[in-house]
C-alpha cells in the first residue's frame, strides 16, 4: 500500500472527525443522519480512490474509462442514498442534504488532489 494513500485515508478521517465535531458542537440545526452520511462518504471515497490507484498502476490505458465509469456509478449511488434519506425522515432533510454536499465537496477536492498527483507521476 502506498504511503500517500495511507496519508489520504488519515486526512479523510481527520475531515470526518472535524465534521463530526462541528455538528456535535454547533448551534445550527443538527442533521439527523450525520453519522451515517459521514461513514458512507468516507467508505465510498476510500474504496473509489483505492480502486482508481490500482487500475492506474496495473492498466494505465484503461484509467480514463474506469474513472468516468466509476464516477457515474458513484453519483448514481449518491443520488440513491439521498433519496433514501429523503424518504426516511423529512424533518431534517435540508440539514442532511447540506451536510452531505459540503462533506462531499471537501472529500472530492481531496480525492482530485491526490489523483492529479498520481496521474502526473508525482505519486
Amino acid at each position: 500500500m502506498n504511503y500517500r494513500y495511507v496519508f489520504f485515508l488519515f486526512a479523510l478521517l481527520a475531515v470526518a472527525g472535524a465534521a463530526w465535531f462541528a455538528v456535535e458542537y454547533s448551534v445550527v440545526p443538527r442533521p439527523s443522519y450525520f453519522k451515517i452520511i459521514t461513514a458512507y462518504l468516507f467508505l465510498i471515497m476510500a474504496v473509489w480512490v483505492n480502486s482508481l490507484i490500482r487500475v492506474r498502476q496495473k492498466q494505465p490505458e484503461r484509467f480514463v474509462v474506469f474513472f468516468l465509469g466509476t464516477l457515474v456509478i458513484k453519483l448514481l449511488a449518491h443520488l440513491g442514498f439521498l433519496l433514501v434519506l429523503a424518504l426516511s425522515d423529512s424533518s431534517t432533510l435540508f440539514e442532511d442534504v447540506v451536510y452531505f454536499i459540503v462533506l462531499y465537496l471537501i472529500y472530492t477536492l481531496m480525492s482530485i488532489s491526490l489523483l492529479y498527483r498520481f496521474v502526473q507521476k508525482k505519486f
